[in-house]
């Protein structure tokens, strides 16, 4: 059955939009990009400074 052209813009039907279409299928690339080298630097300065603290620690321990 074909809709008219009064039918397809009168019916709640619509065909999705470029950002709609990126949204559901996963989000914005440079997004994620960016989101997960955030997530990397932050764990690797976590790492870095608890790396110091139990150096410290071991070094106040040892001398």
């Amino acid at each position: 059955m074909k809709m008219t052209s009064n039918e397809i813009k009168t019916s709640k039907l619509q065909s999705l939009n470029e950002q709609e279409l990126q949204e559901i299928e996963g989000g914005n690339p440079y997004l994620i990009a960016i989101g997960a080298a955030t997530a990397g630097v932050a764990l690797y300065n976590g790492a870095v400074s608890a790396g110091k603290e139990i150096g410290k620690g071991i070094y106040y321990a040892t001398h």
